[in-house]
């Protein structure tokens, strides 16, 4: 107790509570034990990044005072002329965080060639830029990806060299010889990915284990959703074998050996593409907390259709109840002229 305040030692760094520094959650610094009526924590990140978290009653940003006294934090740096901390995975990346603050300030893009990149992140051989090991060689240029994607990003262009001795991340999967990165989930989709049309290739395809949620036929992956819905999405239609023991993904109901989309079950509303499977399974169907089974058994309907003065159940039981009874305001009172 402090002044008859309490202070919450969870706003202390790290540090001032005898604890390592790299462990736990990110550090944080007490606003309201230097500034009277601000009661509010912040992570020692967010404290002169030129974002205001807290303000005082007269709405002055008090994470952002005093910031030419402020010392940023382990893999920060402040910028030369601006008193902003820029996060480390913002330095050395090609775009200048400091020039926002000042349009002559380009000091985090500065000095690359010293600075270490964070974890996860590569340097371009010449330009030393910083780029994200996510991106690498995915041969997808029109998402502005990285390292071997086809696409330079380093002014040196070394993001797009050697990239057959690159290591795809998790995930990914290298094209055989034109070497691009492409998620693992777009491998043998009956979908040209690389260059070299490796991923759709007999080869691969015929070996190949399909990703989680995916499901194999005849040397191709389809989604599990469009299995056992009643259109032949594999050309031998073997996605439509065997429903009788294949177990729906979530979000979907069997009903005749079909999944269907719940959305659409027991809405009373006939799904011809499905043969009017969605409707014919209702008696056993669950409808959920969200809606109501009409007494027959036909559909389920909205909780907010319940007594409602109209009749949405072809048995009238959603306004067979009891519902209360609201004094309405005269109208005098209502129109009364003043």
């Amino acid at each position: 107790m402090a002044n008859g305040k309490k202070t919450s030692s969870s706003c202390r760094t790290r540090g001032e509570r005898g604890l390592p520094a790299t462990l736990g959650p990110a550090p944080t610094y007490d606003v309201s034990a230097s500034i009277p009526g601000a009661s509010k924590c912040v992570a020692e990140s967010a404290i002169c990044n030129g974002i205001v978290q807290v303000r005082d009653g007269l709405g002055n940003a008090l994470d952002e005072a005093n910031c030419d006294n402020w010392t940023c934090g382990e893999g920060r740096i402040k910028c030369r002329s601006a008193p902003r901390c820029v996060s480390g995975t913002s330095v050395c990346d090609g775009y200048s965080e400091c020039l926002l603050m000042d349009d002559s300030d380009n000091s985090d893009e500065e000095n690359c060639a010293n600075w270490t990149c964070p974890a996860g992140y590569w340097k371009c051989k010449k330009s030393f830029k910083c780029i994200s090991e996510v991106y690498v060689c995915d041969s997808d240029a029109d998402c502005s990806h990285r390292h071997c994607d086809a696409d330079s990003d380093c002014f040196d262009g070394t993001d797009e060299m050697n990239c057959e001795t690159w290591e795809c991340p998790p995930g990914r999967w290298k094209c055989k010889t034109s070497f691009e990165c492409i998620d693992s989930f777009d491998i043998c989709d009956f979908i040209v990915d690389c260059e070299d049309e490796s991923d759709e290739s007999s080869e691969v395809c015929a070996s190949m284990t399909c990703s989680e949620g995916k499901w194999k036929c005849d040397d191709i992956c389809v989604h599990r959703s469009i299995v056992c819905d009643g259109f032949n999405h594999c050309f031998d239609g073997s996605d439509e074998f065997g429903c009788e023991e294949y177990e729906c993904m979530e979000g979907s109901w069997k009903c005749n050996n079909l999944c269907i989309k719940r959305i659409k079950v027991c809405d009373g509303r006939v799904d011809s593409s499905v043969g009017g499977a969605d409707e014919q399974c209702c008696e056993e169907y669950d409808c959920g907390e969200q809606k109501w089974k009409c007494e027959d058994n036909s559909k389920c309907i909205s909780n907010g259709a319940l007594c409602n003065g109209f009749v949405d159940c072809g048995d009238q039981s959603d306004e067979k109840c009891e519902c209360p009874v609201v004094a309405l305001p005269q109208t005098d009172q209502l129109f009364r002229k003043q």
